[in-house]
């Protein structure tokens, strides 16, 4: 009997301890430690920022976000050199306010969430211009926003380039404070 209580007692503290290691592991240091199926209100905000209401031509977008699993590197680098040499316009922000701002561990957390993303499709619905219209052809695409408390970052693609863009958010509104090019081929 003593033996099946020493039993009982061993394997509910062993119950106990990885309830407890699975509670402390789902908290994370961001409040976008998961990528849903479905985008938050904020994500729409950067991508209604970007594609304003002032688009006087067309824009054909396709359905999908897609995942520039490609740009992750800059973010897993332990030196922000390799953003900076692929510095674009516009860049409102020095280089040391880059480096603030991009710490290493914000970086890895974009770069785990980068890595960790789904395609979803994009809610028409829920974007102000008129003019963005969207398309299965994959001649326009803009990735899925990530963001990491005020800062997001937010990549486009065409067949000449591929700039990201990193947003901050400044009085209730995303504004890009600096853009590099993953890719840009000037004819």
């Amino acid at each position: 009997m003593k033996d099946m209580q020493k039993a009982m007692r061993k394997v509910l503290s062993v119950i106990n301890f990885t309830l407890i290691i699975l509670i402390f592991s789902s908290c994370g240091s961001t409040n976008r430690s998961r990528i849903p199926q479905e985008l938050y209100k904020e994500e729409y905000k950067i991508i209604n920022t970007f594609f304003t209401k002032d688009i006087k031509d067309n824009i054909y977008l396709h359905k999908n976000f897609f995942i520039d699993t490609k740009i992750a590197r800059y973010f897993n680098s332990k030196n922000i050199d390799s953003i900076i040499e692929s510095r674009g316009i516009p860049s409102y922000i020095s280089e040391d306010t880059l480096k603030v701002l991009l710490n290493k561990k914000v970086r890895e957390e974009f770069h785990t969430l980068i890595l960790s993303s789904k395609k979803i499709k994009i809610d028409k619905n829920r974007i102000l211009s008129e003019n963005l219209k969207l398309t299965n052809k994959k001649e326009y695409l803009i990735s899925l926003p990530l963001i990491i408390d005020d800062l997001a970052i937010f990549s486009k693609q065409s067949k000449f380039e591929t700039p990201v863009f990193i947003m901050q958010k400044r009085k209730g509104k995303w504004e890009i404070i600096y853009t590099f090019y993953d890719k840009l081929i000037l004819i």
